[in-house]
């Protein structure tokens, strides 16, 4: 599994800002999630694509950004529980892990 810094920074804002986790907690829960199994951490992005696709059809950067490590990677699907993020997802002929 391919794991985007931007899908480790999101994470991140959404512990610390939204359920309140500790920075501690948060690190921890970050540190779990780099170790298991079979995770890729990778950084690097296809500007070009994510500039073709943000700010349409995607007005989010970050979404902008994980369909474009998708397709450039060659990846079989992108793991998301946003419904709308996976429709969109769906119109492309991406596939999505709910």
């Amino acid at each position: 599994m391919v794991l985007h810094q931007v899908v480790v920074t999101e994470t991140v804002y959404v512990l610390r800002n939204l359920y309140e986790v500790s920075r501690e907690d948060t690190a921890v829960v970050v540190r779990e999630l780099l170790a298991l199994p079979g995770v890729e951490a990778v950084d690097r992005l296809p500007w070009s694509v994510v500039l073709d696709l943000w700010p349409r059809p995607f007005a989010e950067l970050s979404d902008a950004v994980l369909v474009a490590v998708t397709r450039v990677g060659r990846h079989d699907a992108i793991a998301t529980f946003d419904a709308i993020f996976k429709r969109r997802l769906k119109r492309l002929g991406l596939s999505s892990y709910w």
